[in-house]
């Protein structure tokens, strides 16, 4: 059954996967530890409508299905810091493709722009996504480890939260506790249009998190 879903068989699915998570738990990447990853990963992303289809099929409503929404459009089709139309309505369709086989929540790459969040939601009601789209909110809590995260997913910094950062940008109480209440202000913003969970993670910043739960509510 795996095998003809997925074109791997069982064996190499385990060993894709146990490789993956060998080489992601590693503090340094060499080369072929990049490749092996990135070939991995576009294998993954190739099958992932079929991976929820399968699960969803063998196994019911055992498991909740979770996968990720890009509010840009996935980091490899943003070029010049934008995606093309094109990409990202290809994106959307993609994204619905994996409700469809029986994804039952979507949570959202991480974003600084409440905005695009709300325009993500509206365009996939439109095209038929009903599921919970909950928002992944990341404080930040060191200003290298924002512009590295920020890079990596190529996600659309505010001019105002760029000019808030520049002053306090080698100051990390201040930066943690301007992140505390971009986070915050993140949250009160889309609260009131009907999303009722948010993802909040963040590397060593469960303060920050409590912080953000305590003040934007």
């Amino acid at each position: 059954m795996a095998s003809e879903i997925f074109s791997l068989n069982r064996l190499e699915i385990k060993l894709l996967l146990f490789q993956l998570a060998r080489i992601l738990g590693r503090p340094m990447l060499t080369e072929h530890d990049t490749t092996e990853k990135n070939r991995g990963l576009r294998i993954i992303a190739e099958h992932l409508s079929s991976w929820v289809q399968h699960i969803q099929a063998k196994y019911g409503d055992y498991f909740r299905i979770i996968v990720a929404g890009y509010l840009e459009a996935h980091p490899d089709v943003i070029l010049n810091e934008v995606a093309s139309l094109e990409a990202y309505q290809s994106d959307l369709a993609y994204l619905k493709q994996k409700v469809d086989a029986g994804a039952d929540l979507i949570v959202t790459q991480l974003f600084y722009d409440t905005d695009i969040y709300l325009k993500f939601v509206n365009d996939c009601r439109q095209i038929g996504i009903k599921c919970p789209l909950d928002p992944r909110i990341m404080p930040i809590n060191n200003y290298k480890g924002f512009v590295r995260m920020a890079g990596f997913c190529k996600t659309k910094i505010l001019s105002e939260v760029s000019a808030a950062f520049e002053p306090i940008k080698d100051n990390d109480e201040a930066v943690k506790a301007y992140g505390i209440h971009l986070g915050t202000e993140m949250c009160k913003k889309i609260l009131p249009h009907g999303i009722k969970t948010f993802h909040l993670y963040s590397e060593y910043g469960e303060i920050s998190i409590g912080y953000i739960n305590a003040y934007a509510v």
